[in-house]
């Protein structure tokens, strides 16, 4: 269960890097 919690924060870190690498292309859209 411990392993679990670990590997669901993981994926929610790796896709707030990823929210972050999209709000800041926002900017300049080149990649819609």
């Amino acid at each position: 269960m411990f392993r679990k919690k670990w590997i669901l924060s993981f994926k929610i870190r790796h896709q707030i890097k990823r929210w972050r690498k999209t709000s800041s292309s926002y900017s300049q859209p080149s990649g819609l």
